[in-house]
Order: structure tokens, then sequence, then C-alpha cells
């Protein structure tokens, strides 16, 4: 295969990827996992409630992807948010981290560097 013929297949698949993704995460799938799951204590708008908020950048936890995910899967059955390892696969652990990313993510491209307070 040339080299040509190989960037523009790796190009097609990729973005047939990252269109699976973002069909996955912006078409309700997601959004209607995060709703059945987190949302009665983390807010409908992941702003919080009787868990944190994710929205405002203060991580209890830890904050990294790492970090989101293990508080998922373990949980924290002493403040009532019981594990969900078993119950949601790790796809669907790593959807809900990515769900949970996507707002801070949206405000940080929407302001450049220089113009943050």
């Amino acid at each position: 295969m040339t080299p040509i013929k190989t960037v523009a297949l790796f190009a097609t698949i990729s973005a047939a990827l990252v269109s699976n993704a973002q069909n996955r995460i912006g078409c309700g799938k997601v959004d209607e996992l995060y709703q059945a799951t987190c949302a009665s204590c983390h807010g409908k708008q992941l702003e919080g409630d009787s868990g944190q908020s994710f929205i405002d950048d203060i991580w209890k936890r830890g904050s990294t992807d790492t970090d989101i995910a293990k508080s998922i899967r373990d949980g924290f059955p002493e403040l009532g948010m019981g594990p969900r390892k078993g119950a949601l696969s790790e796809d669907q652990i790593r959807s809900l981290v990515i769900y949970i990313r996507e707002p801070k993510a949206a405000f940080t491209a929407s302001f450049p560097q220089n113009n943050r307070v």
C-alpha cells in the first residue's frame, strides 16, 4: 500500500471512530447512563447536590481520568456512593469519565489561556 493510501485509510478509520464516540456521548446513551446512575446525587447538569459538583473543578478524590474512573468503579460506601464495578462495564465507566470532563473541556476551549481570570 502506498503511503498516501495508508494515510487516507488511517484518516477514514480515525474519523469513523471519533464520530462513533461522539455519537455515543452526544446523542443520549451516555447522558441516559449518567442520569440513571449519577444525577440523583451529582445533579442533572453535573452541578452537584448531595454528591460533589463536576463543573467547579474541585476534586476531593483525585482529578485524573484514572482517579475518576476508580471513584466510579470502587465508589465511596462510607459516603453513600456504592461501587459500580460489575454493574457498569469498563467502556461505560470510561464513557462517564469523558462525559464528566466535557463541560470543562468546552469551557476551556471557549476562552484562550490569556483571557482567563
